[in-house]
């Protein structure tokens, strides 16, 4: 089975991905407290579902409700692969360290973000510098669009991962705005924060099963990704929408390409009042079933949708049970047919 666990609540989002081998991925990582592994819900849920070690650790962007939590990870489990968009090499995140520290000098950013990046740049540091042997190899991989992931061990039968942005466009355009928050004598003279232009995506394929994972790209960088490697991105069984579900993380014709999914995830942003009901409105049209990992900060919507409903829509088990203070999991096993079998929420996560 292929197992996808999405985890949120008033912010940060967090992705754990079971594999049909039985290895095991990550795709962003957020804690509440970055000095607390406590508070890293997709970490201790992974390690009490037996987790070893991970295949791959990904980040798909810099923003802090992505990050905030991966320093745990590489404290707390070994890792094969660390996964980045190919314009977050060592160069631009040192400049992105300088940004964010003059930033927060200046009372613009709060400390908590900084800390968790130095953590974080601590810890892929840490990775890189690691002998590499048969036994234990390490590797830092740049996702640029259209990247088909491959592995030292072959990956089973009918599956592949592909990265798919930023363009090389958009990357310019991402370090631009990064060097002009400095002056000729690099001098700091603004924050730079439009990190979503470098977000990568990830699409996670078994035989005729599709997941499509949209980290936080916005409309640009999907248009780069439908232009070249659309057919890549058809015909979804399940999808994460992109940035929370705001306007900014959707592009015309995205949903026609996507075609009929079993089920949409959202992950909400408290205070930006994501998700949009108009973004859950049009995921609607399209997906058998919507679900939202907190509804805390949701939108006036209609009454959760029951499960005997959600049953006879996709074919699949359903439960729902915990309580966990802003804190919610949408978890999907999957065949190879193209079928979602088990759907579970727990916390703030329902469907819609």
């Amino acid at each position: 089975m292929l197992k996808i666990h999405i985890f949120g609540g008033s912010k940060g989002e967090s992705i754990l991905v079971g594999m049909p081998d039985g290895l095991w991925g990550m795709i962003d990582c957020y804690a509440n407290d970055g000095k607390d592994p406590a508070t890293n819900h997709a970490l201790q849920f992974a390690i009490a579902s037996g987790v070893k070690s991970l295949d791959f650790l990904c980040m798909t962007h810099p923003h802090d409700d992505h990050y905030a939590g991966l320093h745990h990870v590489f404290d707390a489990l070994p890792i094969r692969e660390f996964w980045s968009p190919a314009v977050c090499g060592a160069n631009m995140m040192k400049s992105m360290l300088k940004a964010k520290h003059l930033a927060t000098k200046k009372g613009t950013l709060p400390k908590q973000d900084i800390r968790s990046l130095d953590q974080l740049a601590v810890k892929v540091r840490e990775f890189c510098d690691r002998p590499r042997n048969a036994r234990a190899r390490t590797e830092w991989l740049k996702l640029n669009i259209d990247t088909t992931v491959g592995r030292p061990t072959p990956w089973p039968k009918g599956f592949t991962i592909v990265g798919f942005g930023p363009s090389s466009n958009q990357a310019r355009a991402y370090e631009r705005r990064l060097e002009n928050c400095f002056d000729d004598q690099r001098r700091f003279i603004g924050t730079h924060q439009d990190h979503n232009l470098c977000s990568i995506g990830l699409a996670i394929n078994w035989n005729q099963t599709r997941v499509i994972l949209g980290g936080d790209i916005e409309q640009p960088g999907w248009q780069d990704a439908m232009e070249r490697c659309g057919a890549k991105l058809s015909d979804a069984t399940l999808v994460k929408l992109a940035h929370h579900g705001s306007k900014n993380g959707r592009a015309d014709r995205l949903w026609q390409m996507f075609g009929r999914p079993k089920a949409a995830v959202v992950t909400a942003y408290a205070s930006s009042s994501l998700p949009q009901r108009e973004i859950l409105e049009e995921a609607g049209r399209f997906a058998d079933s919507i679900f939202l990992t907190s509804t805390l900060a949701s939108p006036q919507l209609p009454g959760p949708t029951s499960p005997q409903s959600v049953l006879l829509r996709h074919s699949a088990r359903i439960s729902s049970f915990g309580t966990l203070s802003e804190f919610g999991r949408c978890s999907f096993e999957m065949d190879d047919n193209g079928d979602i079998v088990k759907v579970e929420t727990v916390g703030t996560a329902r469907a819609i």
